[in-house]
């Protein structure tokens, strides 16, 4: 946690709301909340990996090599057309299990 708390402080874009263990003593467990009215899903997603990895976003691999970014906003984005039922994407990228809800819960874990 205090990395994670390091990190944040240093990163001017990092993610207000990044919990580390998931919140729920889940060992290696991350997870982050964003509006999908306001935020962008690809923007938050890469934002807190970033911050997961203690590094800046443009390190990190572009995340169009492991799922598709506008399926992505289109499910969980802030589009008018946007899809709304209870949907949920899992993925990994940068060494990381993703979870997106259409809630605006995003899970993380270590793989």
């Amino acid at each position: 946690m205090d990395i994670v708390r390091g990190v944040e402080s240093t990163l001017a874009c990092s993610p207000p709301r990044l919990v580390a263990n998931g919140g729920n003593g889940c060992r290696d467990t991350f997870h982050v909340s964003f509006d999908p009215a306001d935020e962008d899903v690809i923007e938050v997603l890469v934002r807190t990996v970033a911050v997961i990895h203690n590094t800046d976003p443009t390190t990190l691999s572009a995340i169009g090599e492991v799922v598709d970014p506008d399926a992505l906003r289109a499910i969980f984005g802030r589009e008018t057309d946007r899809f709304t039922a209870d949907a949920q994407a899992t993925f990994v990228y940068e060494g990381l299990e993703v979870t997106i809800n259409t809630d605006g819960n995003v899970w993380l874990e270590w793989v």
